[in-house]
């Protein structure tokens, strides 16, 4: 009797156990992994405490690994190579995350995109990358930072927030601005800047001058495809606009293609530049660097625009991807859906970096970001979300830019190729690539 008592015993603890291993209070014996380049060693912290909070809540391991920033797109195309990639990725819309899904690694999430994170997320949160990506943060890339001390003394007055100057008024701006008080040819501050750099953080710097004018590398062709967009006279016009900057306007450092950060650090510190065109984790820098509070010492505004453009800023996205080699899909989307639609941890996760803001409404509306509180807050940011504009959804705009655009732009602005000769040149490449 005892015997058979013991045996039944057994048999319900069976099934009680399958139960527990598949009702709705499952704990999973399952690991996923994450890598992420986000920059504050905080951000790390973070990130893995969510971890651990997760863990203790699901009973799913999540190893969160840390490439460098520099690094990531070398290391992230290197384990798609090799098929080692993680369950999650953390990419960014200059740091490769579009050639990732044009290589066909990263996974369509549409089939795992829930209604309440559709309703969450902000309107343009598929713009670029449609369903391969889900994006946790965003930060305007081209905005205008300027030094009001020195408008004043040049007499210059920003356009009106909410508004933007034309091209020409700019121009006639950064003329003021640029002075040369011992007519040495070198003036001693200069009006504008912006950083010349190659592969995909270039396309921060040189994608505003196309939009500005109206044009665009690719157009939507009207049938759900693409076409070339630089078969238009507005895409001579914007690079001809750019190049003028240095060659006839004289309002921007002829060095400036060899610019990285601590050349424009330095020139912003001891104000050898008026306006300088970079991203919003700017004014973090310089306000950890000098000081600089912004809305005081420093402030921003929409991006010049053509008759054909519109205000804007180019703005880009952090995202969660998962590549098509993860053997725990469903896991991971289930732990990036964990982090993002809870607004006290996006908010948290936001904040630790850059405080650049989260993409989910319950998360913008959190006080560190919504009102007076937010260290980049300013009647002009507050109007940056109406300035925001992305790149097409098309996962090949970011591939063009690199193998195509930037290399023969960067000819035409240091005066080895003709405007007109290294239009036509880009516009039939971009043609071919898109079998035109």
């Amino acid at each position: 009797m005892i015997r058979k008592m013991t045996v039944m015993l057994l048999l319900a603890l069976s099934v009680i156990g399958g139960i527990w291993a598949n009702g709705s209070n499952e704990k999973k014996d399952i690991t996923i992994t994450m890598q992420h380049s986000m920059v504050p060693p905080e951000a790390n912290e973070l990130l893995k405490q969510f971890a651990e909070q997760y863990k203790e809540e699901t009973g799913v391991t999540v190893e969160i690994s840390y490439v460098p920033w520099e690094s990531q797109r070398a290391t992230t195309l290197a384990k798609i190579a090799s098929g080692n990639t993680p369950d999650i990725l953390h990419g960014n819309s200059n740091q490769g995350t579009a050639e990732w899904v044009e290589m066909g690694a990263m996974t369509d999430l549409a089939d795992f995109i829930s209604d309440e994170m559709k309703e969450e997320l902000i309107p343009t949160a598929f713009d670029e990358l449609g369903t391969y990506a889900i994006p946790f943060l965003q930060s305007p890339e081209a905005a205008i930072f300027y030094r009001p001390a020195l408008f004043e003394e040049a007499g210059v007055t920003p356009p009106a927030p909410g508004e933007a100057w034309t091209w020409d008024e700019f121009v006639e701006a950064a003329k003021k601005l640029t002075i040369d008080a011992d007519g040495d040819g070198e003036p001693e501050q200069w009006g504008f800047a912006e950083r010349g750099l190659s592969g995909f953080i270039a396309m921060k710097t040189y994608i505003p001058h196309l939009w500005a004018f109206g044009a665009d590398i690719i157009k939507p062709d009207g049938e759900g495809g693409w076409k070339s967009g630089l078969d238009e006279q507005a895409a001579v016009d914007a690079i001809a606009a750019q190049a003028a900057l240095v060659t006839e306007d004289k309002v921007m450092k002829p060095s400036y293609l060899s610019w990285g950060l601590p050349e424009a650090m330095r020139a912003w510190g001891e104000n050898d530049m008026a306006m300088f065109a970079c991203g919003m984790w700017w004014a973090d820098s310089v306000k950890e660097e000098y000081g600089h509070e912004f809305g005081k010492d420093f402030d921003v505004m929409a991006f010049p625009v053509s008759e054909n453009g519109n205000e804007f800023s180019f703005s880009t996205f952090d995202y969660f991807t998962i590549p098509t080699t993860s053997k725990n899909k469903e896991e991971a989307y289930k732990f990036i859906e964990w982090i993002i639609l809870d607004p006290q941890r996006m908010a948290d996760l936001a904040v630790i970096d850059n405080y650049l803001p989260p993409t989910t409404k319950s998360a913008l509306a959190d006080p560190r970001f919504s009102d007076e509180s937010f260290p980049l807050w300013s009647e002009r940011f507050a109007l940056w979300s109406d300035w925001s504009r992305f790149m097409p959804a098309s996962s090949k705009y970011a591939g063009m830019w690199t193998s195509t655009i930037i290399p023969i732009w960067e000819e035409i602005v240091t005066g080895r190729r003709s405007v007109e000769d290294g239009v036509a040149l880009m516009d039939s490449e971009i043609k071919a690539q898109l079998g035109q």
